[in-house]
């Protein structure tokens, strides 16, 4: 059975979402940044369910849950000054 490899985007190359931009120009820095978001949101949950003491599945569940939300920037308003 052979496995499928996951192609890596290149800095350089074409960015895979079509703007016609570099990679490292346009999509490189979310990809990043949701990376480091996951693994901070991990190391907390860890954390605090080491805290608690928490041994269920369903307990981690809801600590990453409120984590997320809690992780998330508030949205602004489209308040754009012309």
């Amino acid at each position: 059975m052979k496995l499928k490899k996951e192609v890596k985007t290149e800095r350089n190359s074409p960015c895979p979402c079509g703007s016609g931009k570099k990679y490292k120009k346009c999509c490189l820095k979310k990809e990043q940044e949701q990376i480091r978001q996951q693994i901070e949101i991990r190391r907390i949950t860890e954390n605090v369910c080491k805290q608690k003491g928490t041994q269920s599945k369903n307990e981690k569940k809801e600590i990453v849950s409120e984590s997320v939300e809690e992780s998330q920037p508030a949205e602004e308003g489209n308040d754009k000054e012309k």
